[in-house]
């Protein structure tokens, strides 16, 4: 409730002066979901002119106020273009600090903008020019425009965002997954600490908008490293702004149902949301992101159960536990992505009433193809943490079936998402779901020996969600 509190402080105050925060969490604790949902409630209401951009931290533009000028000159130039049109001297002064401190190198960079206001070819250049587009000095020396560096870029970010903010237009920048930095390099995460730490610096002078990065525990205060420890100077200016979020407890699933009714404009009768608390007591949820998903399949559809509670009515929990165990003693991990598709192809020829219907691809693309719905649909399940093996074996599927609907099963430790699919143009992908691919195996195994129970057959194709 006080991070909820504290992180809406930080919402009400994007129309008036710079906001910027760091949420932190163990992996599937909510992170991703916040941005989402932050992103959904201004989605429907446009009237706060509050314009969210989610993108994943790229490890190769570390340095995060270069970022945030690719973002803006990639989404913004049309508004930037319309703000910069009715800039005048005396606007263009309050937008710059009035030119004092580091401010002082865009004097002439500015004239240049107001001496251009409705050339919209040469406003695009000088944009590009500011936001690093355009680097090379003798484009600057060709349009006669004084050479801006990296040194200046704070003060052309600075300088751009109270131009948007002049009109109106407020942007949410949402960084997510920032930890796969520090993965690929020390140093490059420091980089990306000090221009976050030179941002804060640079906040009193916007007028408006907001930053939230988002990075599990591992890149945070309790990692292997501390934000302290990479960091001081921007350890202690981000502390008081840093959020933990932690995993839900059961006493909180109450305002969990009451945050989702807001988002969602969906109204609950006291018996109905007392019913959906005490089903979800019942279900052990490994991460946040399950508990938020079962919470909201409750509230849209009273006939919901999840698969653990058709497991339990079957009265095999325990024993699909034990399969579990064993399992693993019996070294089913090692080799599984070949091991999973035998008990698979033997559910699918099982529930499938022909087996025209579906076709198993169990090597190179590790998937089960569906062509008896409209549109026919693509079951790929991936088992490694190997981000870039897995989006090439999404790529292959999407080669091999491009007009189906994708649903990808990922492992729990794998950080993908649709952001990451769509950067890398897969863009087919209906649904990403998290798994445990020991754990569906086993739910595979209890099934087929005991295939007549309807319970069990119902627990397989909501977890499957389909299949």
């Amino acid at each position: 409730e006080e991070q909820r509190e504290k992180i809406a402080l930080h919402l009400n105050g994007i129309d008036s002066v710079f906001q910027y925060c760091i949420l932190i969490g163990a992996y599937g604790n909510g992170k991703s979901n916040l941005m989402k949902y932050i992103e959904y409630y201004f989605r429907i209401h446009q009237e706060t002119n509050v314009h969210v951009e989610m993108w994943r931290a790229d490890v190769n533009m570390y340095d995060l106020n270069k970022f945030l000028l690719y973002i803006i000159q990639s989404n913004y130039m049309s508004e930037l273009k319309v703000g910069l049109g009715m800039l005048t001297e005396k606007n263009a002064a309050l937008y710059c600090n009035n030119y004092e401190e580091g401010f002082s190198a865009l004097r002439e960079y500015v004239k240049m903008i107001i001496a251009n206001a409705t050339n919209d070819e040469m406003l695009d250049i000088l944009i590009r020019m500011g936001t690093g587009g355009i680097y090379a000095r003798r484009e600057f020396n060709k349009y006669k425009v004084p050479l801006i560096t990296d040194y200046n870029r704070h003060e052309v970010f600075a300088f751009f965002l109270n131009v948007l903010a002049a009109n109106h237009c407020y942007i949410l920048f949402c960084i997510d997954e920032a930890e796969k930095i520090q993965e690929k390099s020390q140093a490059r995460f420091q980089t990306f600490l000090t221009s976050f730490r030179e941002l804060i610096d640079m906040a009193s002078k916007v007028k408006g908008h907001m930053l939230m990065v988002a990075m599990t525990e591992a890149a945070g205060n309790s990692g292997k490293m501390s934000l302290e420890a990479y960091n001081p100077a921007f350890a202690r200016r981000i502390e008081k702004y840093t959020y933990t979020l932690p995993k839900i407890e059961k006493n909180n699933y109450g305002d969990l149902i009451d945050g989702l009714s807001v988002v969602f404009n969906q109204k609950l009768d006291p018996t109905r949301r007392s019913e959906i608390i005490s089903r979800l007591e019942k279900t052990r949820f490994a991460h946040t992101s399950d508990l938020v998903i079962a919470t909201y399949n409750n509230m849209v559809n009273q006939e919901y159960k999840t698969w653990q509670e058709l497991v339990e009515e079957a009265g095999l929990t325990d024993a699909l536990e034990k399969m579990e165990e064993t399992m693993i003693q019996d070294d089913v991990m090692n080799h599984i992505h070949t091991k999973f598709f035998v008990p698979l192809s033997t559910y699918c020829e099982i529930v499938q009433e022909n087996e025209a219907d579906y076709q198993i691809k169990p090597q190179q693309y590790q998937s089960v193809y569906k062509q008896n719905r409209e549109p026919t649909e693509v079951y790929v399940f991936l088992f490694t943490e190997d981000i870039e093996s897995n989006i090439n074996r999404l790529r292959s599927n999407l080669q091999l079936y491009p007009k189906s609907e994708m649903i990808v099963f990922k492992p729990e430790g794998l950080e993908l998402s649709f952001d990451i699919t769509s950067q890398n143009k897969i863009n087919n992908v209906r649904e990403i779901i998290s798994y445990k691919p020991i754990e569906m195996m086993a739910l595979l195994s209890l099934y087929l020996s005991d295939y007549e129970n309807e319970n069990l057959k119902n627990a397989l194709i909501t977890y499957t969600h389909g299949l």
